[in-house]
Order: C-alpha cells, then structure tokens, then sequence
C-alpha cells in the first residue's frame, strides 16, 4: 500500500521519554495516530558485527589486488579461527585497507547488512580466498547498508561518540540512563571506541523503526517531522512535551512591503544579492532565504548519514542532507539552492 513513512524511535526519543515497550507503543499508535504498517529493528540486522583494529597488512601471496590483514577484535567472537597472538585472518580488496584502522568486520556467521531487504539473506562463512582463508569481511558503507560507496571499507574514527549522533538538552524528568549512555559507560573508559565494541552501538544503529501509513497525516501535517511524531507519542503516554528551545524561539521578523495586488516582496536580503517575491500571499505566507557564504561541500559526517538512512532518504552531500536533515525532524520542507547557477549578475530571485 501507498508511501510509507519511516519514524525513528531513537530520534524520538531525544525530544520524549518513551516508557513503553515496543509492542505497546504500536498499539497504542494504532489506535490513536493510525496503522503502524511494519517495525524494522535494526539492532538486528547489526547482530554480530564488530569493531576490529587491523594490526597488520601485507599484500596476498596470490593476488595483486588483495590484501592479507589480521584483525584485533578483543577476542570476543567465538568459534573462529586464530594465531598465537589471538588475531584473525581476513583477505581484503579494499585499496584503503591499512595498518591500525577501525573497521567494521563481519565475522564468518554474521549477515551482511544489506542483504535484508534482498530475496536472500547473506551470511558469511570462512572461505579461501586464492589459497589464503578468509574469515568473513571487512565492510565498506554499502555493505552495511549505510550509503552507496562500496569503493573502500569503512574507516571509523576512533573518536566517534558511541551514540554517534549531537546530543540535545535532556528531556526534563528524564532518569537519564538511556541505552546510549550505558553503553558508552561500559565501551568507553577513556572515551574511544575499542576493538570489540559492537558496531551497532555507533551510528545511533541501535534502533527501532516505525512504518507508519502517510494517509493517516494528509489532515495533521504536524504529523510529518519526527518533533510532531515526538509530541504524539508523549501525548499518547499522557506526558507533557516540550518543545526544544530552538524550535521554539520566536523568529526574527524581516521588512517586508506589501504592494497592493496582494503580491509581497522581501528588500532584506538584497545587500547579499537575494531577493525574494511571493505572487499571492493567501497561498504562501511566508517564505525565508538565506545566503550562506564559503561553503565547502564534502560527505556529511556519518552520525549524519545514519539519520537519513534509517528513515529511508539517501545521503547526498552536507548541504543537501543538512536541509533534509531539518525536513525530516520539524516538517518543514527545505531547499538548497546553489548561487552561483541560478543567478544573473551576481543577483537570484527568487519567485513564488
């Protein structure tokens, strides 16, 4: 059936308490918010993945492109073969494979990420690998399901906050003791991630996912941004919500005029070259622009990634992503333009 929305209880979570298990909180939104059409727990599909340190990486005996790496994983995956310094063996074709990277590595057993959602599921043995024997894989972004590169394994920094995502003002009454928190408590004494660390914890991919039936919120567009679905969820539990400061902050007004056929022009933002016209302002209200200067686009950091992910919208770049970031979370819709192709003399209108 139709387009299906994906919420992320761990993003709702920043902005509301949930005391609810899972199987209640679907019910209950069943009945008060409409039909939870699927629950994804993604936790699952991580089960068994582990953050390894490559200890070394020499180039495979047989092969020009492959390297042979053995990998440190705190010796906590059972049942695996290892050499006398604990350390296990996997082939790699990866071209930034290197000495003392973090990496995701899936161990033979595990199921590779991305094949849910396939017809078949994809679980890993030890296999040889030109002569050498190869205990599982060490995964790029695609294999994870986290992104479309599959050029080179991931790299994770060893700095990455084991929740993996900025972390908002606590909710007030909160006891505090999120899963996330434990976690970090038990992985990070000196605040790095540690081989043998489960790779779900970074990333914020602990989670469960909500499929929720977007018919249900064609009359409550509040409905559409994970802080609307936050305040349902905390109604439904008959908690107060509060809002997250910024979100509630009045916004500056600027000047504008209104000219008599009821078409608006904004002057603000003319020092920068921007302009804006609205034609009927019984339609559209408002609409903001802003031009931001010296900016670099790049890949937006993976904390990042992994939101968009998770809900289903695929990463592009930081600017794109940042704006769908916002999109998602408030429901406002939002736009990136780039100036420099849609203006005209060093000046962009924009026309609505």
């Amino acid at each position: 059936g139709g387009i299906k929305m994906k919420i992320s209880l761990n993003w709702v979570k920043q902005y509301t308490d949930v005391d609810l298990s899972t199987d209640e909180l679907v019910k209950l939104a069943t009945e008060r918010l409409g039909g939870v059409e699927g629950v994804i727990d993604l936790s699952k599909q991580y089960e068994g993945i582990i953050v390894a340190k490559v200890v070394s990486c020499v180039k495979h005996p047989n092969a020009d492109k492959l390297s042979l790496c053995k990998v440190d994983d705190g010796r906590v995956v059972g049942d695996v073969a290892r050499d006398e310094n604990g350390y296990v063996q996997v082939v790699c074709g990866a071209p930034n494979v290197r000495e003392g990277l973090l990496v995701a590595w899936i161990p033979p057993g595990a199921t590779v990420p991305a094949s849910y959602g396939e017809k078949e599921l994809f679980v890993l043995e030890a296999r040889d690998l030109r002569g050498e024997t190869s205990n599982g894989m060490l995964a790029s972004l695609a294999e994870l399901g986290l992104g479309d590169d599959h050029s080179g394994i991931l790299e994770i920094d060893p700095e990455e906050k084991t929740a993996g995502m900025p972390h908002p003002e606590p909710v007030e009454g909160s006891s505090g003791g999120s899963s996330g928190e434990q976690i970090s408590r038990q992985t990070r004494d000196d605040n790095t991630v540690k081989p043998g660390t489960p790779f779900k914890n970074l990333y914020d991919l602990d989670d469960t996912i909500l499929e929720i039936e977007n018919k249900m919120f064609t009359h409550r567009p509040d409905g559409f941004g994970h802080l609307g679905v936050a305040r349902e969820i905390a109604g439904i539990q008959h908690k107060a919500f509060k809002s997250p400061e910024w979100y509630s902050q009045r916004v500056i007004s600027t000047e504008v005029e209104k000219s008599d056929q009821g078409s608006r022009k904004a002057q603000d933002g003319l020092a920068s070259g921007l302009s804006v016209s609205i034609q009927d302002g019984d339609l559209c209200p408002r609409y903001m622009a802003v031009v931001l200067e010296d900016v670099k686009i790049a890949p937006s950091p993976l904390w990042l990634q992994s939101y968009l992910k998770r809900v289903g919208v695929r990463p592009i770049n930081n600017v794109v992503d940042v704006t769908n970031y916002m999109m998602l979370l408030t429901a406002q819709p939002l736009q990136a333009f780039d100036f420099d192709k849609i203006a005209r003399d060093g000046k962009t209108e924009i026309t609505v």
